[in-house]
C-alpha cells in the first residue's frame, strides 16, 4: 500500500470518500448530541444563540464586516509589546467577536438600515 494513499484520501479539492465519511460521521454525532442534550444546551446557550437566530439576516452581513475588522486589526494585535500566544489569543478574538456581534444585536444597531 502507498504510505500517501491515506493522506490523498482527505485532500481536499477532490472530494475523497474519507472526507464524506468524516463529514456524515461528525453530522449523525452532532445531530445525536443535540437531540439527547437540547435541555442542557438550551439553558447554558440559549440566550446568545436565540437573539442571533432571530435576526440571522442582520447576523449574517454584520458578521462580515466584523470579521473585516479584526483582519485589518490583526497587525495592530501582532504588535502588542507582550506578544499574545496565537492558541490563546485567537480563540479570545473569536469569542469577543461573537459577544460583540450578540450585543449589536440586542441592542438593535443600525436595524433599520441593515435588514433583519
Amino acid at each position: 500500500i502507498d504510505p500517501n494513499a491515506l493522506d490523498e484520501s482527505f485532500f481536499k479539492v477532490p472530494l475523497r470518500p474519507g472526507r464524506i465519511v468524516a463529514f456524515l460521521s461528525v453530522a449523525i454525532v452532532g445531530y445525536t448530541l443535540a437531540t439527547y442534550l437540547w435541555v442542557p444546551i438550551r439553558r447554558l446557550l440559549g440566550w446568545l444563540m436565540l437573539p442571533l437566530g432571530q435576526a440571522a439576516l442582520y447576523s449574517y452581513i454584520v458578521h462580515f464586516f466584523l470579521i473585516l475588522l479584526v483582519f485589518n486589526l490583526t497587525p495592530v494585535f501582532a504588535a502588542l509589546p507582550w506578544e499574545p500566544s496565537a492558541d490563546v489569543f485567537t480563540p479570545v478574538l473569536q469569542i469577543a467577536t461573537v459577544l460583540l456581534l450578540w450585543v449589536l444585536v440586542r441592542k438593535r444597531v443600525l436595524f433599520g438600515i441593515i435588514p433583519n
